[in-house]
């Protein structure tokens, strides 16, 4: 299935806007809940607003620019029960649009943006009133408490406890003030925190972000269909080969209508191609909308380019280089791993980070690795024989005898 890449922000234009898109309104608070409603009618005049001194020359200027293009009037589901929706008129700056309106459209998106400002705006603005949101690197919770505000129901993942108890404690339910008015939704958003690794064992990340709700009063089971929007924040600057193999893998486990991305390299990469800079065979482009065109082409070459290097760095796994390996091997102090016809002949092994998934023996014995790669549901990580991490069996130094 086609999906459509962007970057994020977009450029601030009046003209981003047209009748008929969902928008979300920014609060002039973070204690506010924000609202989303659909633009009527743009370009609207209206007296000149009076602006601050206060203001800087860059804010004095685009309150001028807009005001000069017009505002932007929106159409708002009212909050009482006098009227069903009223009309208001904002600056463009005011207005977020949502990109991924329609639960149910055929087209899913993919969001980047580099900065965690950024980042929690889109866990504002593009989350709808019934989306199961999955948020992988969940940290302390800052982003998690914004997503609680405005998701159905949110499951979060970090590798470390710290962060997982400091997660649980921002991510409290707490009764809402006079200020903010009625929910927009019935109940209030479902949240569960854990520690696991979603890059090393995928398999108990699936499982958590699609285990039956316990204190849901429904007694219904989500599945995997209903995890909607993944939120992915694994090392804002760290280098893109996990944060490319994470996407990947969250796009073919769930099928979400929306993920988005923190992730300072990919977006590096995407600006050098917006200039003109990388290489003279990529045609592949973002235009000044910031949506990447042919985005699936250039999301593929980064997964080959991974793919590519981590076959340049895997040693070859003939018979003679194996030899070799045994033969130097200090038998007094260490055992070689045994040879297999067959993958599948290996005694099953589990992985040492949870005691559970077994470790790929196609990875693991085979010459050519697995053939599932990161579709895989077993552990990749780890070594077959000796469970030591960063190496296949076939690369195995022996572990060491008791």
């Amino acid at each position: 299935m086609k999906t459509t890449w962007r970057l994020y922000p977009p450029p601030v234009s009046p003209h981003a806007f047209k009748a008929g898109d969902t928008v979300f309104i920014r609060t002039k608070s973070a204690k506010e809940i924000g609202r989303k409603g659909v633009v009527v009618r743009v370009g609207v005049k209206q007296a000149e607003t009076r602006i601050s001194c206060g203001q800087s020359n860059k804010r004095r200027k685009r309150a001028k620019e807009e005001d000069a293009y017009g505002r932007i009037v929106v159409k708002i589901p009212c909050r009482s029960e006098d009227a069903r929706f009223y009309e208001a008129s904002f600056r463009p700056s005011r207005l977020i649009l949502v990109v991924c309106s329609d639960r149910g459209q055929s087209t899913p998106h993919v969001v980047i943006t580099a900065t965690t400002s950024q980042y929690r705006l889109l866990a504002a603005s593009q989350i709808l009133p019934t989306d199961n949101v999955l948020e992988i690197g969940c940290s302390t919770g800052e982003c998690s408490r914004v997503i609680s505000r405005y998701a159905n129901s949110l499951v979060g993942l970090d590798v470390a406890q710290v962060m997982v108890d400091a997660a649980r404690k921002n991510c409290i339910v707490r009764p809402r003030s006079k200020t903010e008015g009625p929910p927009e939704r019935e109940q209030e958003c479902e949240v569960h925190i854990y520690k696991v690794d979603a890059f090393l064992d995928p398999v108990k990340a699936r499982e958590l972000a699609t285990k039956k709700m316990e204190s849901s009063s429904e007694e219904e089971t989500r599945d995997i269909s209903t995890v909607s929007v993944v939120f992915i924040d694994i090392g804002g600057n760290r280098e893109d080969d996990p944060v490319v193999k994470m996407i990947h893998w969250a796009r073919n486990t769930f099928s979400p209508r929306l993920i988005v991305v923190k992730s300072e390299e990919l977006v590096k990469k995407i600006d050098i191609l917006a200039e003109g800079k990388g290489d003279e065979n990529i045609i592949h482009s973002a235009d000044s909308n910031r949506i990447i065109h042919e985005g699936d082409a250039w999301f593929d070459s980064l997964r080959m380019a991974i793919k590519e290097k981590s076959n340049q760095a895997r040693p070859c796994p003939s018979s003679s280089c194996i030899s070799y390996a045994r033969d130097n091997l200090d038998l007094q102090k260490f055992i070689p791993p045994p040879h297999y016809d067959h993958p599948l002949k290996a005694p099953l092994s589990v992985s040492p980070s949870d005691g559970a998934t077994p470790i790929c023996r196609y990875e693991n014995y085979d010459e050519m690795g697995c053939k599932k790669a990161e579709r895989c549901q077993y552990d990749h990580y780890h070594c077959h024989w000796c469970h030591e991490p960063g190496h296949t069996a076939l690369k195995c130094p022996g572990r060491p005898k008791v």
